[in-house]
């Protein structure tokens, strides 16, 4: 149920004009199990062209509750099979990492360690994640940490009951 709830959201995402839904920070309870669930997104301070050469901005997106995170990178672009995105931290060497991707191909999830990702952006003033759309060159995104009230949706997320310790 939850990944459904996911899927819909990130095509609500990618069908909305980002301006609707920039910066947002929701709290969501299940009445069933009185279970919260906190999602919060930045994103990126540069554009990219998509493949109708529209410019772009990408989405950081975190969904978490007590039991479990999810980080998120949309491109909102079509990348084929690629698995393999490029990160800079700051302005520290780059490194390649394979994180999975979502059903439509336009977003790659962190599964290996969201937690220490998350510990990652609130020691940075700055990400830089590029990545190889299908049948394209290389696109890159630059996320301004310190913009758009995301280091504090950080710490408002652990104070509603996200645990980002690793």
């Amino acid at each position: 149920m939850n990944k459904f709830l996911l899927l819909n959201l990130l095509n609500i995402l990618f069908f909305l004009p980002s301006s609707l839904y920039a910066g947002s920070y929701e709290v969501e309870q299940d009445l069933m199990t009185d279970k919260k669930e906190i999602m919060f997104s930045i994103f990126s301070e540069t554009t990219y062209k998509d493949s109708i050469n529209q410019d772009r901005e990408g989405l950081l997106f975190i969904r978490c509750s007590p039991e479990k995170v999810d980080l998120i990178i949309n491109t909102f672009i079509y990348n084929g099979r690629n698995k393999e995105i490029t990160l800079r931290w700051g302005t520290d060497e780059p490194f390649t990492e394979r994180w999975t991707q979502d059903s439509r191909g336009i977003a790659f999830f962190n599964r290996k360690d969201p937690n220490k990702f998350i510990s990652k952006l609130k020691e940075n003033d700055s990400l830089t994640v590029q990545w190889k759309p299908y049948q394209s060159r290389p696109q890159a995104m630059k996320f301004d940490l310190n913009d758009q009230n995301f280091k504090e949706d950080i710490k408002q997320a652990e104070k509603d009951g996200c645990s980002f310790s690793s």
